[in-house]
């Protein structure tokens, strides 16, 4: 009769406080209470499925300290414990061969999403270390945090997605599924790998700023924001991350670098000419006292226009070592003679202004031997000479004609030189 008291006293309790009896009991106590009350059964049936998923699952508490005690250490795992006495990690090997029927029957049982593998990595870290793709899908949906650090290096999920050795493909279905689910980009290294995976970054870092503005405030080790990161990549990307923080726009490096800067520098002309576009300052110069236009001489003809098209450009600018534009095409021209279509690009724009740098850099060219001449060089030579004796008034305009013909003339190959003679007239004329 006693047994019966107890159990009609146990039946009349909620639910909740049932479940919370029971979550005390270890197992063979539950076992016992379950045969005694059989009203009880239920409750006590899910506590000891729940309870031995728990203990099949992960190893126990003891064996996480002493682990983790030989990894702060420095200690070799590996080489400490021998195979047959590493505890096993059922969970973890569900996570890492995409066994989501075993992993969720884990999940259903109560065992706790954001537990932790021997070695230090939250499960759904694990899955993105191991490219389980589907793994990962399971643990947050049952509540994994996304945002949960590695406990030994602090590395996030999407750390681990992003430098992932598995195929491209796994690689950005990993990294949406982290985004979508909340992570944030805590490193502008994650934000170049995320940038160079897939064709199309965009999607992804959408998805990125959407979650936070965090990372948008994030520099490297160079002081370079997230935008300089940006413009190495596309102008979709580019304009994602101004329409997200338009102030950095105007942001500098310790080196005096504007993003302008870095996108001429590393060649990448349609991302320029978006930062022209959004009024991104051009006559900005570093600590070398280097515009855009100087560091675009070195590059090719397609950007010097670009700037050159500008109307408040400052053509003739010095830099830090009091070169200007031109001055620094001619002294490249010199050691790799490929620089003519710029040399002869900036001549022919009305503004130029020969400073007596360009004249000695231009000197320099013909002090070599007449044999190792080009026609280029003979023609870069004859557009200097026209456009710098108008500059300087020595002749009128006809007495140049008169005197470069005359001395050509001279020459047994003025014929070559001929179609020139008469585009030089005419760009003397200005037509």
């Amino acid at each position: 009769m006693a047994f019966d008291r107890v159990s009609l006293s146990l039946t009349s309790l909620p639910n909740e406080l049932l479940y919370m009896i029971t979550n005390e009991l270890d197992i063979a106590s539950a076992s016992k209470l379950s045969r005694t009350c059989i009203s009880f059964r239920q409750a006590l049936k899910e506590h000891i499925e729940g309870e031995m998923a728990r203990q099949d699952a992960l190893p126990r508490e003891q064996d996480y300290n002493l682990i983790q005690q030989k990894l702060s250490c420095g200690e070799n795992i590996d080489k400490q414990m021998s195979a047959e006495n590493i505890p096993e990690e059922n969970m973890a090997w569900a996570v890492k061969r995409g066994r989501v029927d075993i992993l969720q029957r884990y999940l259903t049982a109560g065992v706790d999403p954001n537990s932790y593998t021997l070695s230090g990595k939250p499960m759904v870290s694990y899955a993105a270390c191991e490219g389980q793709v589907e793994s990962a899908r399971i643990l947050l949906h049952y509540g994994a945090d996304p945002c949960l650090r590695n406990r030994c290096g602090g590395q996030t999920p999407l750390g681990y997605a992003v430098c992932g050795t598995f195929d491209k493909s796994r690689r950005v279905a990993m990294i949406e599924l982290l985004l979508r689910a909340g992570a944030k980009i805590t490193s502008l290294e994650h934000l170049r790998l995320i940038c160079y995976i897939p064709e199309y970054p965009e999607p992804l870092v959408r998805l990125a700023v959407r979650n936070g503005r965090e990372f948008l405030a994030l520099r490297d080790r160079c002081d370079q924001t997230v935008l300089y990161k940006a413009v190495r990549y596309s102008t979709g990307l580019t304009a994602l991350i101004l329409k997200a923080a338009p102030e950095l726009l105007h942001e500098r490096t310790p080196d005096g670098k504007t993003a302008l800067h870095v996108a001429v520098e590393h060649g990448y002309e349609a991302a320029a000419r978006y930062l022209i576009a959004r009024n991104e300052i051009t006559n900005e110069v570093d600590s070398h006292g280097q515009t855009a236009l100087h560091i675009a001489v070195s590059r090719d003809l397609t950007t010097v226009k670009l700037f050159t098209s500008c109307p408040n450009i400052e053509l003739n600018r010095s830099s830090g070592s009091h070169q200007t534009p031109l001055a620094l095409a001619i002294s490249y021209h010199l050691y790799s003679g490929c620089y003519f279509d710029i040399i002869d690009h900036l001549l022919r724009i009305p503004r130029i202004w020969i400073d007596p740098d360009s004249v000695r850099a231009i000197k320099h060219i013909f002090r070599r031997k007449s044999s190792l001449w080009t026609s280029g060089d003979v023609l870069l030579l004859l557009r200097f000479a026209w456009v710098y004796a108008k500059q300087e008034g020595y002749f009128s305009h006809f007495k140049i004609c008169q005197a470069l013909v005359l001395a050509l003339l001279t020459s047994p190959i003025w014929f070559a030189y001929f179609p020139f003679i008469v585009d030089l007239i005419g760009v003397g004329f200005g037509v």
